[in-house]
């Protein structure tokens, strides 16, 4: 009686390559899209005096999940950083990221949150600075999460509310309604002033600043969405 030979498995290190390779093809194709689409977009920047003195002394900036598109194409190769989550769709956001020169760190509220909010405390405390969506990965939609609020709070440093919009975009069927904006469309970034988190700050504290981060986030939102509509 003859026994066929079975199928070596697959070490998991060979599965991870793979994914890896794959994630960079995917990356490389996102880079191109995004910069030949954007490069069609008429961006507009409102309130860079709120971003820039945090920018040079380190601090973050957030803003939603679903409006990432025209910030990472619009300040490319500024060395600014980003926290990408450890789950496979995060290794290709982390090469998209990465080709637009920004620095990453990898965790979020599912894997490795904690341990990437103390390094990110770290490197800000050292001048980086961060661009973070504290809705992101998965949600809430909108909802400011804890994790953006200790890395102020741990590093001394502010928060800049953001708020991303385009006239004219398609929004992807996703937990975050994702936008991409259609070619030659016009947008704006809107930058407010920075919010602090105080070192002592307890729980009630950081609830009620959470609600106030995310008040302002949607009013820098609604600010551009009404420059984009040509209202002042």
């Amino acid at each position: 009686m003859s026994v066929e030979a079975l199928p070596a498995e697959e070490s998991p290190d060979l599965d991870r390559d793979r994914h890896n390779r794959k994630a960079r093809r995917i990356g490389r194709a996102i880079h191109w899209f995004t910069r030949l689409l954007l490069a069609t977009v008429r961006i507009e920047v409102d309130g860079e005096n709120n971003l820039l003195p945090v920018e040079q002394a380190g601090g973050q900036l957030a803003l939603w999940h679903g409006r990432t598109m025209l910030g990472i194409y619009r300040f490319a190769h500024r060395n600014w950083w980003a926290m990408i989550s450890q789950s496979k769709d995060g290794e290709i956001q982390k090469n998209v990221v990465e080709s637009f020169g920004f620095n990453t760190i990898r965790g979020s509220t599912g894997r490795g949150g904690v341990r990437a909010a103390l390094q990110a405390s770290r490197k800000i405390k050292e001048g980086a600075f961060f661009a973070l969506t504290p809705d992101g990965p998965r949600g809430p939609h909108q909802k400011v999460q804890q994790g953006v609020l200790f890395i102020a709070q741990k590093s001394g440093s502010p928060i800049v509310p953001t708020g991303i919009a385009a006239n004219r975009f398609w929004a992807m069927k996703s937990w975050d309604s994702y936008m991409i904006p259609k070619p030659f469309s016009r947008a704006a970034i809107v930058f407010l002033p920075p919010i602090s988190v105080p070192a002592e700050a307890d729980e009630a504290t950081l609830a009620e600043i959470a609600i106030e981060l995310e008040n302002a986030i949607n009013e820098a939102q609604a600010k551009a969405e009404r420059i984009v509509r040509g209202e002042r």
